[in-house]
C-alpha cells in the first residue's frame, strides 16, 4: 500500500511539472510581436545605355568562298611534233614571264617547207618586175625594192599597196596574191610549233615529258595567272540589297595576314536550291594559292542615315530593349542590314532621345525594372 501511493505521487508530480512547463511556454509566445507581412521588393537590375549616333554606315556581309584564277587556260597541241627540251622545264609549279617559252616542238621540216615557198614566191615576183615596169611604171620602184630587200628566212613581208584595181587584178592573175596568202598561213601554222606564255603565271598541271611525240589536239597541261584571283560566293537577297560594283571587300587569311579585294559582279537571278545570289570578288596577292578557301567581308554602302547596333542586342522577334521612366520597353525598328555581328537599323523608327540598351540584359521583359548607370 505505501508502495502504490509513492508511485502515484511521482506520477502527480511529474503532471504538475509538465503543466508548468506548458503555462510558462505559452506565456512567453503570447508576449511575442507578430512580425508584419509586407510584399518583397522588386529587384532593380542595373544597365547600360548608348549614346546614339545616326550616320551612313557601311553595311558588313560576312562570305567565304574558293579562290580561283581569273586567268587559266589548258594547253592543247595543233600540230604534231616531237617536244624539245626548254630552258625551263614544263612541270607543275615552274613559273614562267609573259612571252617566255612554255613549250616547243620540233618544226624544222615545215620550217624548210615554209622557206621552199618564200623562194618560189620570189621567183614569181621578180618575174613579175618587167611587166611592172612597163605597165606600172608607178608601182614598178615599190615592187623592186620589195623583192630586193626580200628574204626567205624571215617573215614574209606585207605587199606594197595596189595603185588601182588593173593593178590588183594583174596581182591576183599571176598568182602573187594567192601565193602571199598561202605563205603566211604556213607561217601562221608554223608559230603553233612554239606555245608562249599569254601571261605571267605558273605550271598547275603538266602532261608530257620532253622528247614525247605530241599529236594535234592532244592535251598537254594547264597554266593559270597567279597575279589575280577571283572568288564566288553566295549571299542572300536582303544581303544583295546594297552591294555594289567596286564594292571594298576585307579578307584575313589563314596566316593573318590582311587582303583587300573588289566586287567584279553580282548575279541578279537568285539560286532556286539555296535562294541566295552569287558575287565574284577579285583579290590579289602573292601568297594567294589557287584552290585555297577565304573569309573576309564585303563593306556596302547604305545609302541613308542609320544607327549600328550588335547583333546581340536583338531580340529573337526582331526588336531592341529601351528605356522609359526606368522600365524596358520593347520597339521593332526597321532592319536594313543584319549580319553575325552587326545591325543596321532605321533612324525614323528610334527617337533621337531614346536609351537604347548598350549591353543585353540576362532575362529581359517589357516592364522590367531597370536603373541606368554610368561606366
Amino acid at each position: 500500500m505505501n508502495q502504490f501511493l509513492k508511485n502515484l505521487l511521482r506520477a502527480v508530480i511529474g503532471l504538475l511539472i509538465i503543466g508548468t512547463g506548458i503555462f510558462i511556454a505559452y506565456g512567453l509566445i503570447s508576449t511575442k510581436a507578430t512580425p508584419p507581412i509586407g510584399i518583397p521588393p522588386k529587384p532593380v537590375k542595373s544597365v547600360k545605355v548608348m549614346e546614339l549616333k545616326a550616320k551612313a554606315n557601311l553595311a558588313q556581309t560576312p562570305i567565304q568562298g574558293r579562290v580561283l584564277a581569273r586567268k587559266k587556260i589548258d594547253l592543247f597541241s595543233e600540230v604534231n611534233g616531237s617536244l624539245l627540251s626548254g630552258s625551263k622545264e614544263f612541270r607543275q609549279g615552274v613559273r614562267f614571264a609573259q612571252g617566255e617559252v612554255l613549250l616547243a616542238m620540233d618544226g624544222g621540216e615545215q620550217e624548210m617547207q615554209v622557206r621552199a615557198q618564200r623562194s618560189a614566191f620570189l621567183q614569181l615576183v621578180t618575174g613579175s618586175l618587167a611587166d611592172f615596169k612597163i605597165d606600172y611604171p608607178n608601182s614598178f620602184p615599190a615592187w623592186s625594192k620589195y623583192a630586193s630587200e626580200f628574204d626567205p628566212k624571215a617573215t614574209l613581208p606585207a605587199l606594197p599597196e595596189a595603185q588601182s584595181n588593173q593593178e590588183e587584178f594583174f596581182l591576183s592573175n599571176r598568182g602573187i596574191l594567192n601565193q602571199y596568202y598561202q605563205i603566211k598561213s604556213a607561217e601562221e601554222r608554223l608559230q603553233k610549233f612554239t606555245i608562249r606564255a599569254p601571261f605571267s603565271g605558273e605550271v598547275s598541271e603538266s602532261l608530257i615529258n620532253a622528247g614525247a611525240l605530241v599529236r594535234a589536239g592532244q592535251k598537254m597541261g594547264s597554266f593559270v595567272h597567279t597575279g589575280s584571283f577571283e572568288i564566288e560566293a553566295a549571299i542572300s537577297e536582303a544581303a544583295g540589297r546594297y552591294i555594289q560594283t567596286n564594292d571594298e571587300v576585307r579578307f584575313t587569311t589563314s596566316n593573318g595576314d590582311d587582303l583587300t579585294g573588289t566586287v567584279l559582279r553580282k548575279s541578279e537571278s537568285i539560286d532556286p536550291q539555296t535562294q541566295t545570289l552569287k558575287v565574284f570578288i577579285e583579290v590579289k596577292g602573292d601568297a594567294l594559292r589557287d584552290g585555297a578557301y577565304l573569309s573576309g567581308a564585303i563593306l556596302s554602302e547604305i545609302p541613308s542615315e542609320t544607327l549600328e547596333l550588335s547583333a546581340d542586342l536583338l531580340t529573337p522577334s526582331n526588336g531592341i530593349y529601351v528605356v522609359e521612366n526606368n522600365q524596358l520597353k520593347l520597339i521593332h525598328p526597321e532592319i536594313l542590314h543584319r549580319s553575325s555581328d552587326q545591325v543596321l537599323v532605321a533612324t525614323k523608327d528610334v527617337a533621337p532621345d531614346a536609351q537604347l540598351l548598350a549591353i543585353p540584359v540576362a532575362n529581359a521583359y517589357e516592364g522590367m525594372d531597370v536603373k541606368i548607370v554610368s561606366e
